[in-house]
């Protein structure tokens, strides 16, 4: 509701409360300007910090999704996963981009630098034998304990047994 003469005659207000009503008002209101100039002034302001913010989120979790998206193709590049955080920090994400379904956009390209630049935090697992201290048998022939003491060459016999050491006990 505004403050206006007819509202002020209604509440029974004589003509000289009514002048000096409106005459306090509208030294209030002569000061007004300056101070609503100011407002927008900082309004604008505000705003202005808080558009360069947001743009400043924007930016961070766009690079935190790129980021998320070449960690997940470094380990399906079997990168060492103790070295992810080194190249992580030495990749500029700069020239990358993203798809709809949240991958790095151009993938085979990207992993075949990766293959390339980064060939020696690549992990590569071989199959590798038992290890076996005493190899099965190797296709020599088995002999008892008493068919080695038969036999009657002395050097034969020495090499029989350093062959079947087991039957002897050393």
């Amino acid at each position: 509701m505004n403050l206006t003469r007819e509202f002020l005659m209604e509440l029974g207000l004589t003509e000289e409360q009514i002048e000096a009503i409106l005459a306090a008002h509208s030294a209030d209101m002569a000061s007004l300007p300056e101070y609503a100039g100011s407002l927008a002034d900082r309004f604008e302001a505000l705003q202005q910090e808080f558009d360069d913010y947001r743009a400043e989120n924007e930016r961070r979790d766009e690079e935190q999704r790129l980021r998320d998206a070449y960690r997940a193709l470094l380990a399906r590049q079997n990168i060492d996963p103790r070295r992810l955080d080194v190249i992580l920090r030495a990749t500029r994400f700069d020239g990358m981009a993203l798809d709809d379904s949240g991958r790095l956009a151009d993938e085979d390209r990207l992993a075949q630098a990766i293959r390339r630049d980064w060939a020696d935090f690549i992990v590569t697992r071989r199959p590798r034998g038992a290890c076996v201290p005493l190899p099965p048998y190797g296709g020599r022939p088995v002999r008892t304990k008493d068919e080695i003491l038969s036999i009657q060459d002395t050097a034969e016999r020495q090499r029989a047994i350093a062959e079947n050491h087991e039957l002897f006990g050393f």
